[in-house]
């Protein structure tokens, strides 16, 4: 197969790459760290979405990667990384729907055990074919990570298309199958807001499904044409490339109320953040309230020592009748 691609179209390509790219990984982090430091986050369903996170953030790092392939270690190293991300992420996805279809109809609130047996599985599904292409290709070489569409992946691309293209295209129908399915449940029965936070992670999925059928049919036309679309791969890396911002829309959509609460609680905590709408009015109120204390206590010293005085004068002796004993 020949990309056919001319030396602007490649480096349209890179350019979209890049900045796409970067906004994602930006938007990831941003999402990692709220997750880490804001305690309301830590629920089930939102340790699910920093799993997809994850997959998503490696996923990013092989599409930096790929400014590097002409050298063939690191073609190796962003193509492990692009299958088995991806790969990963079409299973997280898959278990979203699952959890949310099971936890609308049906509501355990046990559910958060099965997450040791869905990593595992995860991880095994996803990191098979990416191991197997790299056995091969320092034994027999039959199959190999190298450059397809300006990007390396599995080579041929039958493989690829059967190890990674294919369960993506499955996840996707499924993801539209359930979707529709709870949004019908959801218009007979209303839920509490505890299961109503797992139809959340509906939402990543079926904007996951969306943005990776693009990419998907373009790797199945570039499969059975043999050469590219160009109009069409560069909607597919705008696309797959911008999962990472989508998700962070998502999330600060719907947990934009507990990140505001959390940076009001930090910010009312932290000296070190000031607020130059506020600083001159705080400044003034800590002058006035210095010069209230400092006058409140002037004013018990001063009644503290006239008691003393008082106290003083009443057990004083009569030095007058002493002075007239004296005398006589």
């Amino acid at each position: 197969m020949s990309t056919n691609f001319t030396a602007e179209q490649t480096a349209l390509l890179e350019i979209i790459n890049l900045s796409v790219t970067s906004l994602s990984v930006l938007s990831l982090i941003f999402v990692m760290y709220c997750y880490r430091y804001i305690p309301a986050l830590h629920t089930f369903p939102m340790k699910l979405i920093m799993s997809l996170v994850v997959s998503e953030f490696f996923f990013s790092t092989a599409n930096l990667l790929s400014f590097m392939r002409s050298n063939p270690y690191f073609c190796f190293v962003e193509g492990y990384l692009r299958a088995s991300s991806s790969l990963s992420a079409a299973l997280w996805i898959s278990i979203f729907i699952w959890v949310s279809y099971r936890q609308i109809t049906n509501f355990n609130k046990n559910i958060s055990s099965i997450y040791p047996k869905a990593l595992f599985l995860n991880l095994s599904i996803a990191l098979l074919p990416s191991s197997i292409a790299a056995y091969v290709e320092f034994t027999t070489g039959n199959i190999y990570f190298g450059n397809d569409l300006e990007f390396c992946s599995i080579i041929p691309a039958h493989y690829e298309m059967l190890f990674v293209e294919g369960p993506v295209l499955v996840v996707i129908i499924i993801v539209f199958y359930y979707v529709f399915k709870i949004i019908w449940f959801l218009k007979e029965i209303f839920k509490d807001q505890t299961v109503l936070e797992y139809s959340s992670l509906t939402n990543y999925a079926f904007i996951f499904a969306i943005l990776w059928m693009i990419p998907v049919i373009d790797r199945i036309i570039y499969f059975f044409n043999g050469t590219p679309i160009f109009p069409l791969v560069v909607t597919h890396i705008i696309l797959s490339r911008a999962v990472g911002v989508i998700i962070t829309i998502i999330f600060y959509k719907t947990k934009r109320i507990k990140i505001r609460e959390f940076w009001s609680g930090a910010k009312e905590q932290d000296p070190s953040i000031k607020d130059p709408n506020t600083s001159q009015l705080t400044a003034r109120r800590d002058s006035l309230v210095g010069s209230v204390v400092e006058e409140s206590l002037e004013t018990e010293r001063r009644l503290l020592l006239s008691q003393v005085d008082t106290i003083f004068e009443a057990n004083r002796p009569d030095t007058s009748l002493l002075a007239n004993q004296i005398s006589e």
